[in-house]
């Protein structure tokens, strides 16, 4: 309950600080905004060659599975 009455009264001092201090606000969004896609396409580039990687350790575990089942 307490937690819930906390969340209450820090959005409400939020939603005054975007009031009062808009055009701050925004430079700040401006500002973050850039940062925030560089961040993002750097992750999703290491998320892209995770999954290539482990597609050809993937592939070439099964490979071997084969060749020795082969034998």
């Amino acid at each position: 309950m307490l937690a819930v009455i906390v969340g209450l009264v820090f959005a409400v001092i939020g939603l005054w600080g975007m009031v009062a201090w808009w055009p701050d606000f925004i430079i700040v969004v401006k500002g973050s905004v850039p940062a925030l896609l560089l961040i993002g396409g750097i992750l999703a580039i290491v998320a892209g060659a995770t999954a290539i990687r482990d597609s050809l350790e993937s592939r070439a575990s099964t490979k071997k599975e084969i060749e020795g089942k082969k034998e």
